[in-house]
């Protein structure tokens, strides 16, 4: 079996020496934070996206190094826009992600099946 995109993402950001997580753990990137735990990772879970955010900015600004941020779908998302501007004007190195909904669930949710 071949590798999981989150494990291959993981991977990636421990070849940049990255070994902190900021988010609050949802059902899009549960396994992610999971997996960061196994491998002995820092995972900051604080109240609410906004101050996730703000703390990976405030750590990538002091250690130089890049800081990974998650939000998740929606309102997680738009409450790390003001922490993304933050890291944008002060030339931080912050990599946000974002959760989406399935394409499926997408769909059904605009045709008002869900509602």
């Amino acid at each position: 079996m071949g590798v999981k995109v989150y494990e291959r993402i993981l991977q990636l950001f421990e070849a940049e020496g990255i070994d902190t997580i900021f988010g609050i753990p949802d059902p899009n990137f549960v396994h992610m934070f999971h997996l960061a735990e196994e491998r002995g990772w820092n995972v900051v879970a604080p109240h609410h996206e906004e101050s996730a955010g703000f703390m990976a900015e405030a750590v990538s600004r002091m250690t130089g190094k890049a800081a990974v941020c998650i939000g998740t779908l929606g309102p997680g998302v738009a409450n790390l826009a003001g922490a993304m501007m933050c890291a944008k004007v002060e030339n931080s190195p912050v990599i946000f992600l974002g959760g989406q909904r399935a394409r499926i669930t997408e769909q059904r949710v605009r045709r008002g099946r869900i509602q």
